[in-house]
């Protein structure tokens, strides 16, 4: 008599992945010494395959998820009734990070220093931002209490120096 729950393995997405698409497939494996009753994700039914070759039972199911902390809800069942449910937690970025000039840059000067100003925001907490590639600031929070966290905010304002001629300041916002 069966009296072991399923063993399921999410193989994608990676346990706490950061990912930039909204569209992912949420693939596994369930291993068990019973016939399975029924797979959820996200309490929709999904549909298994049994796998000659690994003795596995498999699965793909293509999700969408917003931005943001998913905890995606597994619960798999056994005609033994034996059943386990468990989060998988994942985290979704597909926007890009927004740099905001606050002052307007003069097209012609006779300054030999200028404050360059702006505002860098992502939709999630973390945050690299960078001026003619060199980092200002790196904004990485402690990804475990992620529903605690803000978005990622910074205020730039950074002294700079002119050449004669054309100056040019690239700035960049990345995030994970």
């Amino acid at each position: 008599e069966d009296k072991t729950a399923p063993v399921v393995k999410i193989t994608s997405p990676e346990f706490f992945g950061i990912y930039a698409s909204n569209t992912l497939r949420i693939q596994g494996t369930i291993e068990d010494a019973s016939p399975i009753d029924s797979l959820k994700i996200d309490g929709i039914p999904v549909e298994y395959i049994w796998n000659n070759k690994t003795g596995y039972w498999t699965f793909d199911l293509p999700m969408t998820y917003p931005d943001g902390y998913h905890s995606i809800q597994v619960e798999v069942k056994d005609q033994a009734g034996n059943a386990i449910a468990f989060a998988h937690k994942i985290f979704v970025d597909a926007t890009k990070p927004e740099i905001t000039i606050q002052e307007p840059l003069p097209a012609e000067t006779n300054l030999e220093k200028i404050t360059l100003k702006a505002i860098f925001t992502d939709n999630l907490p973390s945050l690299t931002v960078k001026l003619n590639q060199n980092m200002l600031t790196n904004i990485a929070p402690d990804w475990s209490y992620f529903n605690d966290l803000q978005p990622a905010s910074y205020l730039m304002e950074k002294e700079v120096e002119l050449n004669m001629g054309l100056n040019l300041f690239i700035l960049e916002g990345e995030d994970e």
